[in-house]
């Protein structure tokens, strides 16, 4: 089994690291020193940028 890796930075969520299942699993969109909002806007209104914020704040 796979595991996809990816490694944010700060309250924008700027893509620093992804392994090479995430890539396989999400395509290579050149992630690196980018926002996830800006990467899956399809993400944006299913709360899980929120999810991802509150985790990250705890």
């Amino acid at each position: 089994m796979k595991s996809f890796i990816a490694v944010l930075r700060g309250p924008d969520h700027i893509f620093e690291l992804v392994n090479a299942a995430h890539r396989e699993a999400f395509g290579d969109r050149g992630l690196i020193g980018k926002a996830r909002a800006d990467v899956f806007p399809e993400l944006n209104d299913r709360g899980f940028c929120r999810l991802t914020a509150d985790l990250m704040g705890s």
